[in-house]
């Protein structure tokens, strides 16, 4: 069986009280994922919203070797991911903002955010314009 690049992460949940209602997801990254950002720094976190009333397409891109490393979490609704590497593809669901994605370089990702969903990304780089390529790495379908 091929390893995936890509993996599903357990943040940290504190679930509230009666008195403090709600829960506390944490990502202290340099425990849930050392070395994956370097010098243990995640320059840039973005999030999505707003996706209308239909299932909203993002992504549909790679980020080649030596680029952007990211962790994604579905703060709201769902958000399905469809994700290709060299050797391997898969797919995968993420519903609960108790967990999140690990997605390394050179991961070609599309997603599919629900109606109402809200995603979240913790990013290794800073924005440039020309960090993503679009061609998948594999042959999958």
């Amino acid at each position: 069986m091929i390893e995936m690049p890509w993996k599903i992460i357990a943040l940290q949940t504190i679930r509230g009280t009666t008195a403090k209602p709600g829960e506390l997801a944490v990502a202290e990254l340099v425990k849930i994922a050392p070395g994956f950002f370097a010098h243990d720094a995640a320059p840039r976190v973005y999030w999505i919203t707003n996706t209308g009333t239909g299932w909203s397409l993002r992504g549909g891109h790679v980020h080649p070797d030596g680029g952007k490393r990211e962790i994604i979490v579905a703060l709201a609704g769902a958000i399905e991911f469809d994700l290709h590497a060299a050797m391997s593809c898969g797919k995968i669901v993420l519903d609960d903002p108790g967990h999140g994605l690990l997605i390394p370089n050179g991961v070609w990702h599309g997603v599919r955010i629900s109606p109402g969903g809200i995603l979240l990304s913790i990013a290794s780089t800073l924005y440039a314009s020309d960090e993503s390529v679009t061609a998948k790495p594999c042959r999958c379908p």
